[in-house]
C-alpha cells in the first residue's frame, strides 16, 4: 500500500486529546502513528506509563518501525491519534486498521483510536499539510467493525475490542 498523498506534514507539536483520557497507569502503550513529536510520549509518561512503544511510517526508519513491531505484543494498550483521518483511499483505512487488529491479536491490548472531523462534509481533499478525509466519526464504525468483535464509540474516540462481551 503506497499513500500517494503524503500524511507527513500533519504531525502537530502538540500531544493529542486522546492521550490525555486513556487509562496508562503502569501500562506499556503503543502508539501507532505517533509523529515526529514527543508532545504525546511525554504527556503518557507523566501520566504513570510504564513505557511507549513508539510507531510511525513518516517519522521513523524501517529499522526503528520493525523494531517497534517486534515489541508490540507487549503493549497493554494500543493507541492511534489522528491517523485514519489523513488516509486517501479506503485500502489505506483497512490496512492500517488491518495493522491495529494484528497488534491486538498478538498483545491482548484494546485498541483505542480518535479521529479528527475536519468540516464533517464527507468529502475529502487536500490540504496544506497533506489530506483530511473530512468524514463523521460514526463513519469509521463499518472499517473498525469489521477487524474487531466489539466497538464502542464515545464522540469521536473508538475503543476496539478483540474481546468478546
Amino acid at each position: 500500500m503506497i499513500q500517494e498523498i503524503t500524511s507527513a506534514a500533519t504531525s502537530q507539536n502538540q500531544c493529542p486529546a486522546l492521550h490525555r483520557t486513556v487509562k496508562v497507569q503502569g501500562l506499556t502503550v503503543f502508539d501507532y502513528g505517533c509523529g515526529k513529536y514527543t508532545k504525546g510520549r511525554d504527556a503518557l509518561l507523566s501520566r504513570g506509563a510504564y513505557d511507549v512503544i513508539r510507531f510511525d511510517p513518516f517519522h521513523f526508519s524501517k529499522e526503528w518501525n520493525d523494531h517497534s513491531i517486534d515489541y508490540c505484543e507487549l503493549a497493554e494498550v494500543v493507541l492511534c491519534a489522528n491517523v485514519l483521518n489523513v488516509l486517501h483511499s479506503h485500502e489505506l483505512l483497512d490496512g492500517v486498521v488491518l495493522v491495529l487488529h494484528n497488534i491486538a491479536a498478538l498483545s491482548g491490548a484494546d485498541v483505542h483510536v480518535s479521529v479528527y472531523e475536519g468540516d464533517r462534509s464527507g468529502v475529502g481533499k487536500e490540504t496544506s499539510r497533506g489530506y483530511q478525509r473530512n468524514a463523521k466519526a460514526k463513519d469509521y464504525e463499518a472499517v473498525l467493525s469489521a477487524h474487531f468483535n466489539t466497538v464502542t464509540r464515545n464522540g469521536n474516540t473508538f475503543t476496539c475490542s478483540l474481546k468478546e462481551l
